[in-house]
Parts: structure tokens; C-alpha cells; sequence
């Protein structure tokens, strides 16, 4: 099957800072991110103000799956280029997860010992022929206990119809050929995502999900690029064909290789008790 479009996406509110040259690299897993600290590095306004979700009004980075920009500044207008790796065999741009179509995509993740509670994942996506301003009108997803289709494998949360997107707006970044790094055809949407406090134990998951948009074309979600390297080590992102009803690898169209897709998880150990008045249960200040 041909997916024609294709490629990266920064994974998390830190990750798009990075991506527009604000920081040089993000929080590691566990490090606490406040509301404020998104908006001073100039996060879409609407992702800011849905950033506020946490308790006690802070968001800790749990799971960041890949980066996507590979030329900072080297955009349209100065913003960042997310460049499709030709040098790898690489043709497609993004893969469709376009709700009217009914593709949805999928990649996994790791809860460590503990297990985690979480709040909100970010998602990206393009619509080809859009403005800066967000197409993406709602994100719906399920979270699998094993690779999704597969013998054993059942939803532990989310459905297919729930539209759980708290706000989306612009990444700053541009998905591009090499070629073409100041085509604006492409600009890359974060969308935040409302999980409500999920607790998730120690174990292996895979997120699933899908976009609705209001452009002419389908929402596509571009892959995780590692600054003109090599593929991410690991990519097995998967594809579900409408038209079989079947999960697929993601592979490029060009390449035929196995993609991995950029996400960011936020919310905190499940040990952690925070309250809004920034006391634990025993009054001691955190």
C-alpha cells in the first residue's frame, strides 16, 4: 500500500521549544515543566492554556518518542524544517491517520516500575495547503496492553469516536523535501491530548490514535527524524488500512522501512501525590 506523504514532528512541549531554537535540549523523563515555563517558550497560546491541566499547575515530561526538525530556522518565514530523510530512500512526507478516511496510526511505549499517571500526549499532524492556524479539530485514541491486532492484545483505554483533543496550534516547524526547505505547504500542528489521570502500571503499551481536520486533505502525521541520521534504531510504528481492517508496519513508500512516529506523554510517577495547594498529604512542602 502507498503512503504518500511522510516524516518528523518534535515529541513534546520542550521538543517544540527545541525545534524553534529556545532551548538547546529538553527536560529528561521526570523533570517538571510549569504552565509558565511553556508559554515563555512560545508555545501556540492554545497549547499553553491547555497545559494547565496538572496538578498544582506543573506537567512532568514522562515519554518523549523522537524529534522532528533537522534544519532550525531553515523553514518558511525562519521557522524550522522538518526535511523528509532522502538520503535514507526516503520519499513520503507524513502517513494519513485522517479520520474521514478511517487510517489510524500506532507506536508503543514503556512504563517503567511504579507505573505512571497521565494527564496529556501530544500528537502532531499536517494538513497539505494549510495555515498556521491548527486544521486539527479532534483527536481521538486507545491505549493497547500489547501490539495492536494482535493475539492478546486488548484496549485498556480510550475508543475510536471520543474526541479528547484539549488544543492545537502551530509547532513552528514544516514538513519539506530536501529540495524545497522553505515550502510552506506543509505546517506541522501539536495536539494536546486529554487523558484525565490515566494510571498505567509497569509494563509495554501502545498508543493508537487518529486525527480530524477541517482542510481539503486528510490530517497526516509526519516520523520521527534524527537530524539527517540514520532511522531511529527500533521504528515499528503501525498502519491501520480502512480497507482491510488490518495493522500494518509503517513503512515509506520509497525505502519500504519501518517508521517510528513522534509523541510526548506528560503526567507524573504514580508515587507522586501533588495537590493544588502544593502540600502532600502530611503537609510537607514539596
Amino acid at each position: 500500500m502507498t503512503i504518500p506523504e511522510y516524516q518528523p514532528v518534535a515529541a513534546a512541549a520542550c521538543m517544540a521549544a527545541r525545534s524553534r531554537g529556545r532551548a538547546r535540549r529538553c527536560a529528561p523523563a521526570g523533570r517538571e515543566l510549569s504552565w509558565w515555563v511553556l508559554a515563555a517558550l512560545a508555545l501556540p497560546a492554545t497549547l499553553v492554556a491547555a497545559s494547565a491541566w496538572a496538578p498544582a499547575g506543573t506537567a512532568t515530561l514522562l515519554h518523549d518518542n523522537g524529534p522532528i526538525v533537522t534544519r532550525a530556522g531553515a523553514g518558511a518565514g525562519g521557522a524550522d524544517a522538518s526535511v523528509v530523510q532522502t538520503q535514507m530512500g526516503n520519499v513520503s512526507h507524513g502517513a494519513n491517520h485522517g479520520q474521514a478516511s478511517g487510517f489510524r496510526v500506532a507506536d508503543d511505549f514503556e512504563v517503567p516500575a511504579g507505573g505512571w499517571i497521565i494527564d496529556t500526549i501530544t500528537v502532531y499532524a499536517y494538513e497539505v495547503g494549510s495555515s498556521t492556524t491548527s486544521t486539527i479539530q479532534s483527536v481521538n485514541l486507545r491505549i493497547w496492553n500489547g501490539v495492536p491486532g494482535e493475539p492478546g492484545s486488548s484496549v485498556v483505554f480510550g475508543d475510536t469516536t471520543t474526541n479528547r483533543m484539549l488544543g492545537s496550534g502551530f509547532a513552528n516547524v514544516y514538513r519539506v523535501a530536501p529540495t524545497a526547505l522553505t515550502d510552506p505547504a506543509r505546517p506541522v500542528m501539536a495536539s494536546v491530548v486529554a487523558l484525565g489521570g490515566l494510571q498505567l502500571s509497569e509494563g509495554s503499551y501502545w498508543l493508537d490514535w487518529q486525527s480530524a481536520g477541517t482542510s481539503a486533505t486528510d490530517p497526516w502525521t509526519p516520523f520521527v527524524t534524527l537530524d539527517d541520521g540514520p532511522l531511529k534504531p527500533g521504528s515499528n510504528a503501525r498502519l491501520l488500512d480502512p480497507g482491510t481492517q488490518a495493522w500494518q508496519r509503517l513503512r515509506d513508500a520509497g525505502s519500504t522501512k519501518s517508521q517510528d512516529l513522534p509523541f510526548a506523554i506528560a503526567g507524573r510517577a504514580a508515587g507522586d501525590r501533588i495537590f493544588a495547594n502544593g502540600f502532600d498529604m502530611a503537609g510537607s512542602p514539596r
